[in-house]
């Protein structure tokens, strides 16, 4: 039997272009949001609610609350009226 060599395709070493990184106030709001959502939600209801589209809202939470302080303040306002209204997370998503 004889052994082949398996190489690598050239493109995996090739260098991949560096995205720029979003600026800190965003990402401190994306931080910010994401805890609060953990916090208020729980694991799954967090991932569920963060990523989901909303109409009430306007799109994606997470978007939405990363791109302005206004956007963070009616996402949180959002998630605390479903925290504390005894809703389910994975009603409220199926339900947009």
């Amino acid at each position: 039997m004889t052994e082949e060599k398996i190489s690598s395709p050239a493109s995996h070493w090739r260098r991949r272009k560096w995205s720029s990184p979003i600026p800190s106030d965003q990402a401190a709001r994306q931080g910010n949001i994401t805890r609060m959502a953990f916090e208020l939600l729980g694991k799954d209801g967090a991932i569920s609610f963060l990523s989901s589209e909303f109409a009430d809202l306007g799109g994606r939470p997470l978007a939405i609350a990363t791109a302005s302080a206004a956007g963070q303040a009616r996402v949180l306002t959002e998630m605390q009226d479903l925290a504390s209204g005894g809703a389910r997370i994975d009603d409220v998503v199926a339900a947009q």
